[in-house]
Order: C-alpha cells, then sequence, then structure tokens
C-alpha cells in the first residue's frame, strides 16, 4: 500500500481503523470581549462558487493505478447548492477532494471566527457497492499563524461513511496529541438528509466549539505544525470528500459524492493584551497632555485676567474724569441754552400778540366784505326771480289761449261724430228692413217652387197612370 507522507499518512492510518491514543481537551465557550469590534460578515453564498478545489492529503493509488491527481477531484456550483466529487473517473484510487475558503490578514490571530454550512450525502454508502460510495466527510476551520508560531490553529470533525468499517456512521474530531489523530466524539447514522455544521475558533484566548445538527462535540482546539507552509497569516474554511478505499490491488472504485449549501463566516476583531497596554498608555499620556494643557491655559487665562482688570480700571478711571468733563460742559451749555430759550420765548410771545392783532383786523375786514357780497347776490337774485315769474306768467296765459282754442275743435269734433252716429243708425236700419224683405222674398219663391214641384209630380204620376 503506498500512502502520503506527513499529515495525509496519520489522516489515512485512522481512516483504515488503526488505533491510536488521544486525549481530548475540554471545549471554551467563546464570548466576546468588552472590546470586541463589531461583528462583520467575510461572506455567504448558496453555494461554494469563490471557493478553491484542490486535492487534499489523504490519497492512495491500488497497484498499477497512476498516481492520483488534481483530475480526480471536481466541484459543480448549482446555484442553490454545489456538487464535491472524488475519484470522477471511478478509477483504482481513493482521493481527496478539498474545497476551502481563505482569508489573509494581520487581525485573523486576533479574531473570533465563527462558520456555518450545511451538507448532504446523495445516497446512503452500502456494502452492496454501486457508482457512488464514500469513505469520509470532512469539514474544518483554521487560522495558520505563518508569521509568529507557524502553527495552524482549529478545529476539525470527521463522518466515517466506509461500510465496510465497524465504526460506521461514527463522529471523529481532530486532535493533536500524540502527533495528531482524530477521536471519537459521537455517531451520526448515514443518511440522505441535509445536516448543518456551525465552527467557533478564538485564537486570541485557544478557545472553541463545533456543534453538527445542534448537538455540541467535545472538539479539543488544536495547534498543528506546518513545516513547508508560507508566513502568511490566514483563516480558511473547508470540507472534504475522501472516497472510498479500494483496496491494494483494486482496478476501479466508486465515485464520492457530498452536496454542500447556504455557507456564511463572521469575523469578531479583538484587542490583545498589549493592544490593550499600549491604548490605555496612549489613553494615560493624552489625559496627561490634556490635564498640562488644561492647567497652563488656566494659568494664561488667569494672567490675562489680571491684566484686563487692570486695564479695565484704568479705563473706567479715565471715563469717569471725561464723564465728569463732559457733564459740567453739558450743564454750562444747558443754562445757556435756557437763557436763549427764554429770550426766544418773549419774542415769539410778542410776534404772537401782533399776529394775533392782525388777525383780528383782518377778520373783521373779511366780515364786513362778506356782508356786502351777501347783500349785492341777495339783489341780482331777487331781480332774477322776478324776472322768471314774468315769463312764467306770460307762458302760462299762451298756455291757457291754446287750451281753449282746443276745447273749441274737440266740441266740433264730437258734432261731427254724434251726427255721423246718426247716419250709420240710419243706415242701419234701411238695411235691417232691406233683409227683411230679402227674406219675405225667399219664403215666398221657395213656396213657389214648391207648389210647382208638387204640380210637376202629381201629373208625371197621372201620365204614369195612364
Amino acid at each position: 500500500m503506498k500512502a502520503s507522507n506527513g499529515a495525509g499518512s496519520r489522516r489515512l492510518l485512522s481512516l483504515l481503523g488503526t488505533a491510536v491514543a488521544a486525549s481530548v481537551a475540554a471545549t471554551v465557550g467563546l464570548t466576546s470581549p468588552a472590546t470586541a469590534s463589531p461583528v462583520v460578515t467575510v461572506s455567504s453564498g448558496a453555494d461554494l462558487t469563490g471557493w478553491q478545489t484542490v486535492l487534499g492529503g489523504s490519497t492512495f493509488a491500488a497497484t498499477g493505478q497512476a498516481a492520483v491527481t488534481g483530475a480526480d477531484v471536481a466541484v459543480e456550483n448549482r446555484s442553490d447548492y454545489s456538487s464535491l466529487r472524488s475519484n470522477v473517473a471511478r478509477r483504482g484510487v481513493m482521493a481527496d477532494a478539498l474545497s476551502y475558503k481563505r482569508v489573509s490578514g494581520d487581525k485573523m490571530m486576533n479574531t473570533i471566527h465563527r462558520a456555518v454550512y450545511s451538507f448532504q450525502l446523495p445516497s446512503v454508502p452500502s456494502m452492496a457497492g454501486g457508482a457512488l460510495n464514500a469513505q469520509t466527510v470532512e469539514g474544518g476551520l483554521f487560522v495558520w499563524d505563518g508569521a509568529v508560531t507557524r502553527l495552524d490553529n482549529g478545529i476539525a470533525f470527521q463522518w466515517v461513511l466506509n461500510p465496510w468499517l465497524p465504526n460506521f456512521g461514527q463522529l471523529r474530531v481532530w486532535s493533536d496529541a500524540n502527533g495528531g489523530a482524530w477521536i471519537p466524539a459521537g455517531y451520526l447514522k448515514p443518511d440522505t438528509a441535509w445536516h448543518s455544521v456551525r465552527f467557533a475558533v478564538d485564537p486570541l484566548h485557544q478557545a472553541s466549539e463545533l456543534t453538527i445538527d445542534g448537538t455540541s462535540l467535545a472538539a479539543p482546539y488544536t495547534k498543528s505544525p506546518k513545516a513547508s507552509w508560507g508566513t502568511d497569516v490566514s483563516a480558511r474554511l473547508q470540507v472534504e470528500a475522501i472516497s472510498l478505499w479500494p483496496g491494494s490491488a483494486a482496478t476501479s472504485a466508486p465515485t464520492h459524492e457530498v452536496l454542500v449549501k447556504d455557507w456564511s463566516w463572521t469575523q469578531e476583531v479583538q484587542q490583545t493584551e498589549a493592544e490593550k497596554a499600549a491604548e490605555l498608555a496612549a489613553a494615560e499620556k493624552a489625559a496627561a497632555d490634556q490635564a498640562a494643557a488644561e492647567k497652563a491655559a488656566a494659568d494664561q487665562a488667569a494672567a490675562e485676567k489680571a491684566a484686563a482688570d487692570q486695564a479695565a480700571a484704568e479705563q473706567a478711571a479715565a471715563e469717569q474724569a471725561a464723564a465728569e468733563k463732559v457733564a459740567a460742559e453739558e450743564k454750562a451749555a444747558a443754562e445757556q441754552a435756557a437763557a436763549e430759550q427764554a429770550a426766544a420765548d418773549q419774542a415769539a410771545a410778542a410776534e404772537q400778540a401782533a399776529a394775533e392783532q392782525a388777525a383780528a383786523e383782518q377778520a373783521a375786514a373779511e366780515q364786513a366784505a362778506a356782508a356786502d357780497k351777501a347783500a349785492a347776490d341777495k339783489a341780482a337774485a331777487d331781480k332774477a326771480a322776478a324776472e322768471k315769474a314774468t315769463k312764467a306768467q306770460q307762458k302760462a296765459a299762451k298756455a291757457v289761449e291754446k287750451a281753449a282754442k282746443a276745447a273749441e275743435k274737440a266740441k266740433k269734433a264730437q258734432e261731427k261724430a254724434d251726427k255721423a252716429a246718426e247716419k250709420a243708425k240710419k243706415a242701419q236700419d234701411r238695411a235691417d228692413k232691406a233683409a227683411e224683405k230679402l227674406k219675405k222674398a225667399k219664403e215666398r219663391a221657395a213656396a213657389v217652387a214648391a207648389r210647382i214641384a208638387a204640380w210637376a209630380a202629381a201629373r208625371a204620376a197621372a201620365k204614369h197612370n195612364k
């Protein structure tokens, strides 16, 4: 049997059922420190788009088979989930499909990392064989400290799915004791249901938590050396599908497929003790600087106030002297103004008396002129009224004369009308008599006509009887 070196070899021995000595350290509950930054979502997704998929370290090739390569693993992202497959060509090999998401940064070792995703088997592994079968499904959350300790910090789980193994369905967790090994942590019956795994890793306090379907697993916080890894500081969330061990002489083996969906990853940066001390020292220095600045400002303010008070006192004395001088000058000016005002008032009174005398004389003259004008106006009015009365009287006489003539004409017209009415009455009488005569003549003519008709009829009848 040809196995991979290093961690891959240790993992392969565990998969094949080799007994290992292990002890589990108790996990520590993760709580957010008071100085932690707000939780930031690194990323999330329905499928594994944006993840890297590579060949993992747990590989094996049966006798006569080519070495396992990246061509033996694949991932297909299907929007709402991803299909992670190992031994896609069904060769006589065991392949390890490892898909991971990595985030780098100098704060990764001071950060609480929390992550979750769901996984599902499309079919239940069985000794009856078939196109699909499995060795394990694995997952983990790690932080690599390549800058200082060169240790890989974190937790991982393994679900044993080889149906030929006596621990089929066992859940294991990774332990760094005795060089590193998988140790039993529980049981999950192999099925095709969706299962959820949650990880939490706090490198600063070396604490971790791991739950599957809400059940907590006693997963120790591990620190594993990686001699060939780089000097970066990075965190990674990962899932693995390791295909069924084929046996040493196998020419073919089934494909292993696991479905993954709904992953998310959050980070909460914390302060280290050194950062806290530096922040405290900076705060104390700032406070001392502030106190010194405030004292200097207070001293400067006191000096400025004393100078201002002295200047204010001198200014007040100068202003008082100036005010007294101005008051004396204003008093003299007021007395002079009062004298001038008295003289002006006396002159104004004399002028007022003269003006009132002139006004009285003017009023008397205007009154006399008004009386003369009123008399003249009355005489003119009386004359005009007399003339109007004379003309009115003349017009009235002419009107009476015209009315008499009109009455005479009306009388004659009435007499003519009366005569005409008399003539008309007589004409009507004559017409009535003529009508009466005409009516009688018609009656006589009708009687004569009736007699003639009767006579004719009688004569005709007589002729007929002969």
